[in-house]
């Protein structure tokens, strides 16, 4: 009878833990709560995002960038617009100073562009375009696409 009383206090104890364990996950995963800066990002009620993410079948969690992604994305594109570029044209102005020696890089310049602006149109299309399961990633096609656009024109 003790034995019982022990094994019945584990698994009191077990489940307590497993249940408040359940709740932080769900309090980060899926709740009402959990979906008020979505709903609030969307314009819509957090039941209504949770309505929706399970009417399509779609994972708890919501990806999507944060204010600290959108911030060090700020900053990137800070450092590039005024160190980077301005300090490419003074090196070409200085170093290779004929207009007609650099219309290559200017034309690779382009191509490269045109790569970043036709993946931003299909990343518009589903921007938060994977998720992980069961430890792998899953990549939408659109998003897929974009990847290979931004990758060219990084590479460019």
């Amino acid at each position: 009878n003790n034995n019982n009383n022990n094994n019945n206090n584990n698994n009191k104890n077990s489940n307590v833990g497993e249940a408040s364990e359940r709740d932080s996950m769900a309090s980060s995963f899926g709740t009402d709560s959990s979906y008020e800066r979505a709903a609030l990002a969307g314009g819509i009620t957090p039941n209504a995002v949770e309505k929706l993410v399970n009417e399509k079948g779609d994972p708890r969690e919501i990806v999507a960038p944060d204010k600290w992604n959108n911030f060090t994305r700020l900053l990137d594109r800070a450092t590039c617009v005024a160190i980077t570029a301005p300090s490419l044209l003074w090196w070409m102005w200085c170093v290779r100073p004929c207009i007609i020696g650099n219309v290559k890089y200017f034309g690779l310049f382009g191509i490269a562009f045109a790569c970043n602006l036709m993946g931003q149109r299909y990343r518009q299309a589903n921007p938060c375009g994977f998720t992980i399961e069961d430890g792998k990633r899953i990549v939408d096609p659109d998003y897929r696409t974009f990847e290979r656009f931004h990758f060219t024109w990084h590479f460019l």
